[in-house]
């Protein structure tokens, strides 16, 4: 195992480790203000020095969101069949990453005479019910519509 401290103007020390089944150690933290930080970084047995070759990477933390349907069939993809004058209940899943907050399901470019009904998604949930309602005469065989996603608020959950 590695440990990390990283020091800087605020002294602030951030333990990251790793175990046999996650090798690479990663921590994520904002930098509180622009200056000169040290990263120390030691081996298992404290050791450390200019003979140990070790890889450090830098990057922003970026928020994601990845959204899903529960699967019917191992690598079959997902469909909607919503039948005429009828409803169909979905339940729309999420992964947050770095990121915290409600989410807002919106629906764009539905087929004519579809309509979407959800309510917001809760920061501490990962699922939302979804009710698709399709009048008398909705259009057959068309190409589903796009979903879009909004976070309601940005925080960083690391």
């Amino acid at each position: 195992m590695r440990s990390w401290a990283f020091t800087g103007p605020t002294a602030m020390g951030l333990p990251a480790t790793t175990t046999a089944a996650a090798p690479t150690a990663t921590f994520a933290s904002p930098v509180p203000d622009d200056g000169e930080y040290i990263l120390s970084i030691r081996d298992h047995l404290g050791q450390g020095g200019v003979d140990y070759a070790y890889r450090i990477e830098v990057t922003p933390i970026v928020p994601a969101l990845t959204l899903g349907l529960p699967e019917r069939a191992q690598y079959v993809d997902t469909t909607l069949p919503v039948p005429q004058g009828n409803r169909l209940a979905a339940l729309v899943s999420a992964q947050r990453v770095d990121f915290g907050g409600d989410v807002q399901l919106n629906f764009k470019d539905l087929p004519p005479g579809i309509s979407v009904e959800t309510i917001p998604m809760a920061a501490n949930r990962t699922d939302v019910p979804v009710l698709f309602t399709a009048v008398d005469g909705a259009a057959l065989g068309r190409e589903p519509g796009r979903s879009r996603r909004r976070r309601s608020e940005r925080k960083s959950s690391r």
